[in-house]
């Protein structure tokens, strides 16, 4: 259980620092966007695919005999 909260604590921390890293990154390499509302789209797209990378999608349905 140690183990356990000590591994997603970790990634937590890491994802934290990762996207603030990132984050300024892109604030530095991007116009400025005209509205909040086209700021808000971009950064849940940069969000989105931080997380992707980050997170694959491993799971697969259960099989269940017929």
């Amino acid at each position: 259980m140690a183990f356990t909260l000590a591994a997603f604590l970790q990634f937590v921390l890491f994802f934290l620092v990762e996207m603030r890293y990132l984050l300024r990154i892109w604030l530095v390499s991007r116009p400025t966007p005209r509205d909040s509302d086209a700021l808000r789209r971009e950064l849940g797209t940069l969000l989105t695919s931080f997380c992707a990378f980050l997170l694959p999608q491993r799971w697969t349905p259960p099989r269940t005999s017929v």
